[in-house]
């Protein structure tokens, strides 16, 4: 008995501690995700999972609180309307498609971040000049910074 519930209480809080990363399809490049920002959107919910619909540049603005620390079952998925959505690995070989170089951060005044990148890691050696640049930009032009 106590192993099922203690199973049963393990599986709602994976379902609450999921994150869907929905990208435009074909999306390459970084991407930030900026929380606390005054001129950002809610995310979405669905099934107990936190939805981040990614936009077509890459840099999500939520007015929300980042999530609390700690461990969440993370999904990227690149959607195509009417079709299945294709998931993209995270990690992986450095010649395939990936999502990799996760970092999250603060500036200080409460506006948290967090980014990573989706591509081919060998395809680049600019990979992480160009995530500092977007995180970078994400931050100076959000609402806590204009």
């Amino acid at each position: 008995m106590f192993g099922a519930t203690a199973l049963l209480a393990g599986l709602l809080w994976l379902a609450r501690s999921s994150q869907t990363h929905r990208l435009p399809q074909g999306y390459v490049g970084p991407v930030v995700i900026l929380f606390g920002d005054p001129e950002g959107g809610e995310p979405q919910r669905e099934r107990l999972q936190t939805l981040y619909e990614i936009p077509p540049n890459g840099v999500l603005r939520l007015r929300t609180p980042a999530p609390a620390p700690g461990w969440y079952l993370n999904k990227y998925l690149y959607v195509v309307r009417g079709r299945a959505p294709q998931e993209i690995p995270e990690e992986g070989d450095d010649d395939e498609l990936q999502v990799f170089r996760g970092l999250s951060g603060s500036d200080g005044e409460g506006l948290l971040w967090k980014a990573y990148i989706v591509g081919t890691p060998r395809e680049r050696n600019d990979w992480f000049e160009i995530q500092e640049q977007a995180i970078w930009e994400a931050r100076t032009t959000s609402g806590k910074h204009e």
